[in-house]
């Protein structure tokens, strides 16, 4: 991935350039806040380096055939569903895993490319300034 004038890319499950820190990418932690009754959804939030707590979905839990079987139907915060709905408690957990993985990156990518814009943009005021420089000392 090219990003202004740095080439970024995944290598040993990295983010690396060449003259910044990596970040491993399975480095996603999440935390599941149980409802006190089932009527209540999971709420599922990501912890952030700083140790605040961002909410990204939902693990609604539905009994509705009256067999036993718990259906749990995984959302994001818009209320689509993020994967199919499923009766196994792991696969929730791991399908919001992965979403966590995806928001991350996004979220990664899109902070790179605010940082080459900025950078693109000094570059211009600097170029600006240095035009101005050389025209008043004509």
């Amino acid at each position: 991935m090219q990003i202004g004038n740095k080439s970024w890319e995944w290598k040993d499950n990295k983010l690396k350039t060449n003259n910044m820190e990596t970040k491993d990418r399975d480095e996603v932690v999440m935390d599941f806040h149980m409802p006190s009754t089932i009527n209540y959804p999971v709420i599922v939030s990501r912890s952030l380096p700083n140790n605040s707590n961002i909410p990204i979905g939902r693990i609604y839990q539905n009994s509705g055939d009256g067999e036993g079987a718990v259906i749990y139907i995984s959302a994001d915060n818009d209320g689509e569903e993020i994967c199919p709905p499923t009766t196994d408690w792991i696969t929730a957990e791991n399908n919001f895993e992965k979403y966590a993985k995806q928001l991350a990156r996004k979220e990664m990518e899109a902070m790179f490319m605010e940082m080459a814009n900025r950078e693109q943009e000094i570059k211009k005021v600097r170029i600006n300034k240095i035009k101005k420089t050389i025209q008043l000392d004509r």
